[in-house]
């Protein structure tokens, strides 16, 4: 979507929610051609990326108080709820040693065995009591059944 904010000439503010890979200085451009006097940002602000918002944002200087009192867990977002938008698939003890070993575990060392009736790829988390393993790329393969490729190893 795209919403003019405010109109004081010559700028205008505006909101736009849009998908990744939506580049929006080439859409101020896009938008300066079609009125026939270009454009381009003086300012762009991102609000919200995946799971994550300004709003929970802190400033670097709370940063360096929070390492300074030895309280970093209590404003970082672990990596495991960093990827929270991501179907989690906990691993069995013999998936988390393929993983262990840099090889992409079978779907039966998933526990516990869920299927998937998504028929599309998707990415997923790996995870082992809570704790994120690894991320990986889920191709169908059968109905409720799929390919696990890793992508990146966290151990």
């Amino acid at each position: 979507s795209l919403e003019l904010l405010s109109l004081e000439l010559p700028f205008a503010n505006v909101r736009v929610t849009c998908s990744r890979g939506t580049y929006i200085r080439s859409l101020a451009d896009d938008i300066g051609a079609e009125l026939g006097c270009g454009a381009s940002l003086q300012e762009l602000r991102r609000i919200t990326s995946g799971p994550f918002h300004l709003s929970r944002a802190i400033t670097l200087e709370e940063l360096e108080e929070a390492g300074r009192q030895g309280r970093l867990d209590h404003v970082r977002i672990p990596p495991h709820a960093s990827l929270s938008h991501l179907v989690d698939l906990p691993l069995t003890d013999a998936g988390l040693a393929k993983v262990g070993h840099g090889r992409s575990p079978e779907w039966t060392e998933v526990a516990p065995l869920v299927p998937c009736a998504n028929d599309v790829p998707q990415m997923a988390r790996l995870s082992r009591n809570g704790e994120l393993v690894a991320v990986a790329q889920l191709l169908p393969v059968f109905e409720g059944e799929m390919r696990i490729i890793l992508k990146r190893v966290c151990i």
